[in-house]
């Protein structure tokens, strides 16, 4: 019983070392720990408990089923991508948006792609664009990082050979 004691007096004494450090770490670069304590704070747990789930039956009208889509593939709400065809045949993803056509054409060539940048008008994600996707009339994928660098749990598919 000594050992076991001596032994979480030893682990409590090494986390309390590296808390201090990392508390150090935050000072040298400018991040107050109020930031990382409130943030830590608002990330509590979005998934159900197990004995909910298992318990839980499917929901039954389409919008119910697009509500439980979005809450499982989260990302940002305010773009997402569009699949688009690539002039050699190919396919690729791209922003939803408008390009701003006017602006980019008055501009320099060597500003053109700049200019649509900053131009550009990005679509939300929507429900109506989600029922798309599930109907398989559009094809969209979603930007997991969020603006404050952090990311709901990402699934990628890669079955193909490339």
């Amino acid at each position: 019983m000594h050992a076991d004691l001596e032994e979480a007096l030893h682990e409590n004494r090494r986390l309390r070392d590296e808390v201090e450090r990392l508390k150090r770490v935050l000072a040298t670069n400018s991040i107050p720990l109020s930031e990382i304590e409130s943030r830590d704070a608002s990330s509590a747990s979005p998934l159900p408990a197990v004995s909910d789930v298992a318990q839980s039956s499917g929901p039954m009208d389409k919008e119910s089923k697009a509500a439980l889509f979005r809450s499982l593939f989260r990302g940002r709400e305010d773009v997402y991508a569009e699949r688009w065809r690539l002039k050699n045949g190919g396919w690729g993803y791209r922003p939803a948006g408008r390009q701003n056509w006017d602006a980019i054409l008055a501009s320099r060539p060597e500003e053109q792609k700049k200019v649509g940048r900053q131009t550009r008008t990005l679509y939300p994600l929507t429900d109506e664009v989600l029922r798309l996707h599930l109907c398989g009339k559009k094809t969209i994928g979603i930007y997991p990082l969020l603006a404050d660098e952090t990311c709901w749990p990402l699934a990628a598919d890669f079955d193909k050979t490339t």
